[in-house]
């Protein structure tokens, strides 16, 4: 990797460190899951990947992303079908992150990095992405710094592939959210420049479909490249 590579990467992911609380349920419960060996959902593998895939190669090409920041990157299994410029992952479990630095150790253009809610990233990618995150912050001050820090990461284009409705979950790890209604009142900058639904609609019972679908934000003024 050259000097100027590095010293660009490593500033989308400077730390400048406030007082905040970091003992969540929702990150003992990930770090536990991957740390036991656990997986990243059904959602990053099979044909739910690889629609999510194809949906981001298309919206890099379209706006010609060149630097990406991801919340949430899991076990990289998502990410290993994605041909990103440039990319920084950020997950809460350090087990997570490990994996990740083991799969993609002979790429230099990949960099991962234990995430703290609430830190502020010192430089922004120029775009940032959310994939099965939101519906799984299940305490609302984390939920809050989650979705600051992610606006905040990301210089033109925010990605988020989530339900966006308020309902309840047989599982104590869902938590489904209206996060549009967060975004058009705490993040008046951006606004929904396009909506992409889901190619396999969730069923009850059924393995491979999905409630979440893609919600594109640019910030108010930048316009979709062409």
């Amino acid at each position: 990797m050259t000097t100027s590579l590095t010293s660009r990467i490593r500033r989308v992911v400077t730390v400048l460190r406030r007082p905040m609380k970091t003992d969540y349920w929702t990150i003992r419960f990930w770090e536990r899951h991957y740390r036991t060996g656990g997986k990243s959902g059904e959602g990053s593998y099979g044909r739910l990947a690889e629609f999510k895939a194809r949906v981001i190669k298309d919206i890099l090409a379209e706006h010609e992303v060149e630097s990406v920041v991801e919340l949430g990157c899991g076990d990289g299994n998502q990410l290993a079908m994605i041909d990103y410029p440039r990319y920084v992952g950020l997950d809460v479990s350090p087990a997570a992150i490990n994996r990740c630095r083991d799969r993609f150790s002979a790429d230099p253009g990949k960099e991962f990095h234990v995430y703290v809610p609430g830190a502020k990233l010192g430089a922004a990618a120029e775009m940032a992405v959310s994939l099965d995150v939101v519906y799984h912050l299940i305490e609302d001050d984390l939920y809050d710094r989650y979705m600051r820090d992610l606006f905040g990461a990301a210089a033109k284009l925010v990605v988020i592939y989530s339900s966006d409705e308020e309902r309840s979950s047989q599982w104590p790890e869902v938590r489904h959210r209206r996060f549009s209604d967060w975004v058009a009142r705490e993040a008046p900058g951006w606004r929904l420049a396009e909506r992409i639904d889901q190619l396999y609609p969730y069923v009850a019972g059924e393995h491979e479909t999905s409630w979440s679908d893609f919600f594109v934000y640019l910030r108010s003024g930048d316009s979709a490249a062409h």
